[in-house]
């Protein structure tokens, strides 16, 4: 954003150029005359860099990350349709409250709603149970997750804590610190993209020691090619990492020792890329570190890897509120479970009242307790929400491109069907060849069907029904090319046949007379309809005598030019992969140009060419 204007209760006050600073985390300052309550303040946005417009257009759009009145945040509640909730009158009713959230492994998106903030608006008071749906947060840094499992310093003796990094691959739990020192080398810490060097692992209750082994697991990584190794008592040591031998396995030394609470930092790596498949940016891969070991060291097992119990009691943080006031709850999962992302079902540790009238009930502690509370079911007696049967199982046999079929176990009481692919109604579902009704839209984008009730297992087609007009157009287009290359094929055996059984007598100037003008009709066409600069090359080629000493001269470079193209572009997909966005052909664009000249070339030689009805010059 480079300019915006300033609108204090719809006057305006000023246009501000926004500088460097607006980029910064303290911001850019903008003078405004003394604001009071209900003043309504508007900043709208007129000018933007934009940059190259294909690529803009691949681009999200613009906006401001933070607008700071000093007036701290604002929070922002949620308040559910009331119209049917008082129609209900004295109905046992039910609330199922759930978060927006997003996959934690999507390194370009955060959750839309960090908490889940409800305002109820109840014409009555309810009673009923409450229960709460919490998952590990798998953006949590390695010290939250490391109390949250109980194999931190403050539930374990110092020499058995697990390793804890100040970063990790982004959403993964499993690529934490802990698993560079768990003994197990199918588990690995990995750091994010763009993000090894400066990535560091810190182990507690080191014994003294001059010597580690560092293993790197095989794969798509950039390799650590040196370590800053320091402890908490001012030692400090660069050191290289040497080339692994024949197990994988590097041998580091140290010019000195370290013990107690030592830092292992990552300070240079053998960079590999990849190319990012949202933007097609050119980022680098990870590092990772299967195993440090060494006998001061030992192994040291975390939480998730045994069958340890979490058990979340009351004296824990609350992990919601009701009206502003702290709702203890408890809970009991598997470590192992929780880290794989699964569901934890959480009980308030006292009753929950919700009197007539407005109420607020919001999740809280999330960065403190490593939790997430996605959903709050408040059910009064009656209703059967917190017993739901489980789903049914379903079991894909067919998972094509435009062909989906799925077992379905069976579902009494009717169930939904949902294929998670992008919502269009070109898309259609069967049950033993008869049509079910849908797609309907669910779960914020997809397909869904609801299937009858059932006893017995079924088995669900779902096809993509807009094929057949591609499928046509395919073959429509194939036909013609066929019909096409038949059609020169036949047009120039008749041309020599009639040519050898009729000889004219033709000027020898006539097609010389036309032709004189093709040079002239590229050059112009080249600089009017590409650029100066495709005049220009079509000048030189023209100077040089192309056209004028080969009759198929002008053809056969724009022949080239295309097959230079193509070879071009075949190589550019296979060498970046870019990702089929709005921005894909960006790939491409320098190639514009030479594409457009081919064209022309071969219109203008095709035009102004010997096959124009008269024979071909005689031989002088």
């Amino acid at each position: 954003i480079d300019r915006i204007t300033l609108t204090v209760d719809g006057v305006e006050e000023s246009r501000v150029d926004l500088d460097e600073t607006s980029w910064t985390a303290i911001g850019q300052q903008i003078a405004t005359p003394p604001l009071r309550g209900g003043t309504q303040l508007e900043l709208r946005i007129d000018d933007v860099s934009i940059g190259d417009p294909a690529l803009a257009a691949s681009r999200d759009g613009v906006g401001f990350v933070e607008v700071d009145l000093g007036l701290g945040p604002t929070a922002e509640w949620i308040r559910p349709p009331i119209d049917g909730l008082a129609q209900l009158g004295e109905s046992p009713v039910a609330f199922v409250l759930t978060r927006l959230r997003t996959d934690p492994l999507d390194v370009w998106r955060a959750d839309p709603e960090p908490a889940l903030q409800r305002q109820l608006e109840l014409p009555r008071a309810i009673d009923g149970d409450v229960q709460l749906t919490v998952r590990a947060d798998a953006r949590a840094s390695d010290a939250v997750l490391a109390d949250l499992f109980g194999d931190g310093p403050a539930d374990r003796s110092a020499s058995d804590t697990v390793a804890v990094a100040n970063r990790r691959l982004t959403g993964s739990i499993a690529a934490r610190g802990a698993a560079a020192t768990d003994g197990n080398p199918e588990t690995a810490w990995i750091t994010p993209f763009d993000g090894a060097v400066g990535a560091s692992l810190r182990i507690d209750g080191v014994a003294p020691m001059n010597e580690f082994l560092v293993r790197q697991p095989a794969g798509p990584f950039s390799r650590i090619t040196r370590l800053v190794v320091d402890d908490d008592r001012g030692s400090s040591f660069v050191v290289d990492v040497p080339p692994a031998d024949d197990a994988g396995v590097s041998v580091v030394a140290l010019p000195g020792s370290v013990e107690g609470a030592i830092a292992v930092t990552i300070d240079a790596v053998e960079p590999a890329t990849t190319i990012d498949r949202r933007y097609g940016d050119q980022r680098t891969l990870p590092s990772a570190i299967a195993e440090l070991t060494a006998e001061a060291i030992g192994v040291r097992q975390p939480a998730t890897a045994t069958n340890t119990t979490i058990d979340w009691d009351c004296a824990r943080p609350a992990l919601f509120e009701v009206d502003g006031a702290a709702v203890p709850v408890g809970f009991t999962a598997g470590a192992g479970a929780l880290a794989a992302g699964a569901p934890a079902h959480a009980i308030p540790c006292t009753e929950v009242d919700l009197d007539a009238g407005q109420r607020r009930l919001a999740s809280t502690n999330r960065r403190a307790a490593g939790l997430t509370v996605d959903r709050i079911v408040l059910a009064e007696s009656g209703v059967p929400v917190l017993d739901q049967p489980p789903a049914p199982q379903v079991t894909v046999t067919n998972d094509g491109t435009r062909r989906r079929t799925v077992d379905v176990g069976p579902c009494p009481e009717a169930c939904w069907l949902v294929l998670g692919e992008g919502y269009n109604t070109a898309w259609s579902a069967t049950i033993d060849g008869e049509q079910l009704d849908g797609p309907q839209l669910v779960d914020g984008g997809f397909n869904g069907w609801q299937l009858p009730p059932s006893t017995d297992a079924v088995t669900v087609t779902m096809r993509w029904t807009m094929q057949w007009p591609v499928t046509f157009g395919l073959t429509l287009s194939a036909v013609g090319v066929v019909i096409a290359v038949a059609i020169v094929l036949l047009t120039s055996r008749l041309s020599s046949m009639a040519f050898a059984a009729r000889p004219r007598l033709v000027r020898a100037d006539a097609p010389r007379r036309r032709s004189r003008w093709r040079g002239p009709t590229l050059v112009a066409a080249c600089a009017l309809l590409i650029s100066p600069w495709a005049g220009a090359a079509a000048l030189a080629i023209w100077a040089f005598g192309i056209g004028r000493r080969w009759r198929r001269g002008f053809e056969v470079v724009g022949l080239l030019a295309a097959v230079v193209v193509a070879v071009w572009v075949y190589w550019i997909e296979r060498r970046d992969a870019p990702f089929p966005n709005a921005g894909w052909t960006t790939a491409f664009d320098h190639l514009n140009t030479m594409a457009l000249f081919a064209v022309v070339a071969i219109a203008v030689g095709a035009w102004f060419g010997p096959d124009d009805g008269r024979a071909p010059d005689p031989p002088r």
